[in-house]
């Protein structure tokens, strides 16, 4: 059976979207995350936040993890280490260093995540990035450089590290680690929701012992309705969706192409400011929107030529 223009364009179809809506979703989680920094310790909230989604999906899930729990018995680490990763590690390590370090800090360090995941599944010998591939890339991250530096690139020639910047890149370590051993591992002896539902519970295992050190020598949490109503968000769409579609972009098109998305995190951060928050939209903002949208359309369009150009050949 040989694939047809049409399937190919169906498919990069649904790999733009699954990879589009969690950087959407991630950066309502910056605008939330500001608002939470008063209220909530960042291991509370990274807690609380996997607590809710683990009883969401042990609810959709907890037949099909019975079913195939042999697999799980048999894949428990490789599984905990991809919970760790991302829900652990991750979300803690990006809200600790925000109480040491400025928001335009961790911009830049993270517009260094492409890469990382990029480099590391070269390692790996999972996908060879292209060179318009790795332009488009360049453009993007020189797009989110713009913004984080309000339109002054060559500041980055005095940044100066400190210990919430170390947070931040150990958190992009984590993140750039779990989407390339995502794509190693990810099998079909697991369905979607129930690898889904292994990640967050293992973990949220992994939480527990950071949770309680907070609990003991942090400020507790302020309970009141506002704090409700962030647990409530990030628990489900910076969390739960966002992990799904991530892990469905990446087991389509690949950790490589799964990366090009991660600058948009920056725009949708930007906009979301300027909608909910009432921040102006600067122009240099303007600018690095615009770099961050050309580098992703180069990209990702130059992403799937090979398959145009010489159609699988399918039994």
């Amino acid at each position: 059976m040989i694939m047809t223009s049409t399937s190919v364009t169906h498919s990069k179809t649904k790999i733009f979207l699954c990879l589009l809506i969690p950087p959407i979703l991630w950066a309502g989680n910056v605008i939330v995350g500001r608002q939470a920094a008063e209220l909530i310790g960042p291991f509370s909230l990274t807690f609380y936040r996997w607590s809710l989604a683990a009883v969401i999906i042990l609810i959709l899930t907890h037949k099909a993890l019975y079913q195939h729990r042999a697999i799980i018995a048999r894949d428990w680490l490789k599984l905990f280490t991809l919970g760790a990763l991302s829900v652990t590690l991750f979300p803690a390590f990006l809200y600790l260093g925000l109480n040491f370090t400025s928001a335009n800090n961790a911009g830049i360090i993270q517009a260094s995540m492409p890469l990382g995941i990029m480099l590391l599944s070269a390692a790996y010998g999972l996908e060879k990035p292209r060179a318009w591939q790795v332009l488009g890339l360049s453009i993007s991250v020189l797009g989110v450089l713009w913004v984080v530096t309000r339109g002054n690139v060559f500041s980055l020639l005095t940044f100066d590290f400190n210990a919430g910047d170390l947070s931040i890149l150990a958190a992009v370590v984590a993140w750039a680690f779990y989407s390339v051993l995502l794509k190693k591992w990810r099998k079909n002896d697991l369905p979607t929701l129930a690898l889904l539902a292994c990640q967050i519970l293992f973990g949220w295992l992994a939480c527990i012992p950071f949770f309680l050190i907070e609990m003991v020598t942090q400020t507790p949490t302020i309970w009141q309705p506002q704090t409700f109503w962030i647990i409530a968000y990030v628990g489900i769409f910076p969390s739960l969706l966002s992990l799904f579609f991530w892990q469905q972009g990446v087991a389509i098109g690949g950790a490589s192409v799964a990366s090009l998305f991660v600058p948009l995190i920056s725009v949708f951060a930007v906009i979301f400011s300027y909608i909910f928050l009432g921040e102006h939209l600067r122009q240099y903002q303007l600018m690095g929107m615009l770099l961050v949208f050309c580098g992703l359309a180069l990209s990702f369009s130059t992403s799937f030529t090979k398959d145009k150009a010489k159609p699988r050949q399918q039994p």
